[in-house]
């Protein structure tokens, strides 16, 4: 089921971006947020429709947002596998949360360049707001080495 599930998260995220500008407290710039996002939906749904048939539109907008939520849900998936599940209870600090749940994926430029930097999970759960072009940049050999030492418990 989890790649069918996947398929979903696409839609999911678009979902929880509406649900963010209406309801979330805090959002610093609410209406420019809402306005880009009803000019991506406009723009997007727009294109669609000006260009293909209703039916081809709606096939198109199926299989997009699906292939849009696999690739991005695996993007998430790797960084995340057989690493531990916290718990309330468990009572972390930011630094050990993000450095345990999480892990980096090396492969080189085109690793780097597939997921959208989302490969340097920890360093992206660190400091969200940083370009994904500077993230590689963000991880020095100490902090390397300090992941590792958190994972094996001597941190």
């Amino acid at each position: 089921m989890f790649f069918p599930l996947l398929m979903a998260e696409g839609v999911h995220l678009h979902g929880a971006s509406v649900r963010a500008i209406i309801s979330r407290p805090g959002v610093r710039h609410r209406p420019v947020e809402a306005g880009l996002l009803v000019l991506h939906f406009a723009g997007y749904l727009g294109a669609v429709f000006l260009i293909l048939s209703v039916p081809q539109a709606i096939v198109f907008i199926l299989v997009n947002q699906a292939l849009f939520g696999l690739y991005l849900g695996s993007s998430f998936a790797r960084n995340h596998k057989g690493m531990p599940i916290l718990t309330e209870a468990d009572n972390l600090d930011h630094l050990r949360r993000q450095v345990l749940t999480s892990r980096n994926v090396r492969g080189g430029r085109l690793l780097d360049a597939l997921p959208g930097g989302l490969n340097y999970q920890i360093e992206h759960h660190l400091i969200p707001s940083m370009p994904r072009s500077n993230l590689r940049h963000a991880q020095p050999r100490r902090f390397r080495g300090k992941a590792r030492r958190l994972r094996r418990g001597r941190g």
